[in-house]
């Protein structure tokens, strides 16, 4: 969990929802009228001895009202932080995150994990890459990328 000192009062960091009302009420997050789309980060880190400041403030500039959190590694499927990042983002919202490898496992988790998020009708951007899927030219330059980091990496393995 990150420093919540370095963000703005109108601005939350945790790892739960921080809704007034509940899971469906009215407002979510600091600041997001239901009604309003909201933007959503996820920032972790692999080990405690890491520092989530780099992505949080990079997500805080990226315009996200809520940054969800994990610190440990990126190859347990079970990460409580990006469970509620997925839990809390709705219809319209975007998800960012600070790099692709912070989403996912593999290429095959990284592709499920934004297939989700589109089939509910959410936005995924990746700052480092600077890929948007909430446009076409978006869609195709995440699918472009992730597959070249993995043949680099497969490559990169022999």
């Amino acid at each position: 969990r990150a420093n919540t000192d370095a963000f703005p009062n109108n601005w939350a960091i945790s790892a739960s929802r921080s809704d007034s009302t509940g899971a469906h009420g009215r407002w979510r997050g600091i600041g997001c009228p239901r009604r309003w789309s909201c933007r959503a980060g996820y920032a972790r880190v692999s080990t405690g001895e890491q520092n989530l400041d780099l992505q949080a403030d990079a997500l805080q500039q990226a315009g996200c009202k809520q940054v969800f959190s994990d610190q440990m590694s990126g190859a347990k499927a079970e990460r409580p932080g990006l469970q509620e990042a997925f839990s809390f983002v709705r219809k319209g919202d975007t998800l960012i995150v600070w790099r692709l490898e912070r989403l996912g496992r593999s290429l095959k988790d990284l592709f499920q994990r934004v297939e989700e998020l589109q089939q509910c009708q959410v936005g995924f951007r990746s700052l480092h890459e600077s890929i948007d899927t909430t446009s076409s030219v978006g869609k195709f330059q995440f699918c472009r990328f992730a597959t070249q980091r993995h043949v680099r990496k497969r490559v990169l393995a022999l």
